[in-house]
């Protein structure tokens, strides 16, 4: 760290004539003492990501709507490489992703134990991508000799943005461990140091939602790694704020949300709220973290190509959210396995007698419908099933009566059918001319004689 960017102690001269200066302006415009206490007694610390060592690229983005003392920056070699020190592939050549992370820690602690020097002054750190990794180390170093006060409440907030450590969804899930100058693998807070870490990611951002389906993964890289330099801005994300607690940017104003509900992801009850421009955002606890992500519901190629000039229609998201979604920062990405069919009959059945079967009938349970079925008799039903019509035997075959006048044949009385074949067809009517003639062939052929002429004298 050199001498023009470290943390200088405060001169007593200086902060005499700040205070008296701050007071002109609030007697003047009214201001209280409560206000006065709120600004005098809150340090904001400033971290950058990859390829911004001084941190000043990341205050320019989110450091719009901020009007209080100027915040305290932190310098660190902040690259990107792998190897050993003194010999890395990095923009450098020096320092690796781990050694660059470790000079950063080293110095954020002693930014917080300065700012601490106090201990009822507020400190809020806002960071963003490898920044989230050395404020996250830093926090677990400051906690090893700053352990959480017995009131719970060390006045430490991490704002932490596109994190690589974001949990299940951060690039740290699919990096192997083992590459020599980086991490094994994300940094968890202990929760040692009591203080509140908030871990915030757009929807998009490759670095802390990429999930680790590969070809989703892939697909989404071009535009995710754009957005992760870009999203993270006092007028994208400060909005979306808590109502209570720091903001995500620091001044800016929290918008209300329009519906708030509840639902339950990977074991988590998470917050759900919806704002008046469509923008979900999730916000769960875990792991001694603050979870939240942010959905605008513009696709990462949407979203870049609207950055580049190319005015595509809102419908371009949809279908391309549709066909290949945005992994969910938090989710693992994967896509979920299809249904498999049971390999046993799902259907129960009285012989199957295995407790770990999910259709199981337990022989407590056959014996106990044994007994009631021997203790109460079957009961007769008032109305019962009709019984299928039985058929009649074929009459044998009739001589044929002797050439001669015939006489008319007396009409034979139309024997009742037995109750056994009074079967009741309520869907269909049977026409009289359609009813079947009844006794047997004789009857039929006693009938076509009656009908037929008398031979003539």
């Amino acid at each position: 760290m050199t001498s023009r960017h470290a943390v200088r102690t405060p001169r007593p001269i200086a902060l005499a004539v700040a205070g008296t200066g701050l007071a002109g302006v609030l007697a003047l415009t009214g201001g209280g003492a409560d206000f006065l206490a709120q600004v005098a007694a809150k340090t904001i610390i400033v971290v950058g990501g990859a390829s911004d060592p001084t941190g000043k690229d990341q205050w320019a983005r989110i450091g719009r709507d901020y009007s209080g003392p100027p915040p305290v920056f932190v310098q660190y070699p902040a690259v990107f490489g792998v190897g050993f020190p003194g010999l890395a592939l990095s923009s450098d050549f020096q320092h690796t992703y781990a050694q660059s992370n470790d000079i950063g820690a080293a110095a954020t602690v002693d930014a917080i134990t300065a700012a601490k020097a106090d201990p009822d002054e507020e400190v809020v750190i806002y960071t963003i991508s490898q920044g989230s990794d050395v404020v996250s180390l830093a926090v677990l170093r400051y906690g090893q000799d700053n352990p959480r006060p017995s009131d719970g409440s060390a006045k430490l907030t991490v704002i932490e943005q596109g994190s690589p450590s974001y949990i299940r969804s951060g690039v740290w899930n699919v990096i192997p461990a083992g590459i020599p100058g980086l991490h094994n693998g994300p940094v968890r807070n202990n929760g040692a140091s009591g203080a509140t870490v908030v871990s915030v990611c757009v929807k998009g951002d490759y670095g802390c939602g990429m999930g680790v389906n590969p070809l989703i993964a892939a697909f989404y890289l071009p535009p995710g790694f754009l957005m992760h330099g870009a999203v993270y801005t006092a007028e994208n994300i400060g909005r979306y704020s808590p109502t209570d607690g720091e903001p995500f940017t620091p001044g800016s104003t929290p918008e209300a949300p329009v519906s708030t509900r509840t639902e339950t992801r990977n074991g988590n009850t998470v917050t759900v709220d919806t704002y008046a421009n469509g923008t979900v955002k999730r916000t769960w606890t875990e792991d001694n973290t603050t979870w939240v992500s942010i959905d605008t519901g513009e696709n990462p190629w949407g979203w870049m190509l609207r950055r580049n000039g190319i005015d595509v229609p809102k419908e371009f998201d949809q279908v391309l959210n549709t066909l290949v979604p945005v992994p969910e920062p938090g989710d693992s990405g994967l896509v979920p396995r299809l249904p498999v069919a049971p390999s046993f009959d799902p259907s129960p059945a009285l012989a199957r007698h295995g407790t770990d079967r999910p259709d199981a009938v337990t022989v407590a349970q056959l014996a106990a419908r044994e007994e009631r079925q021997t203790a109460q008799p079957p009961a007769v039903r008032d109305d019962p099933l009709p019984q299928e019509p039985t058929v009649p035997e074929p009459a044998p075959t009739a001589t044929p009566a002797p050439a001669g006048p015939a006489a008319p044949a007396a009409a034979e009385p139309e024997a009742a059918e037995p109750a056994s074949q009074a079967l009741t067809v309520p869907s269909e009517r049977i026409e009289p001319e359609q009813a079947p003639a009844t006794g047997g062939p004789a009857a039929a052929e006693a009938a076509e004689a009656a009908e037929a002429p008398a031979p003539a004298a």
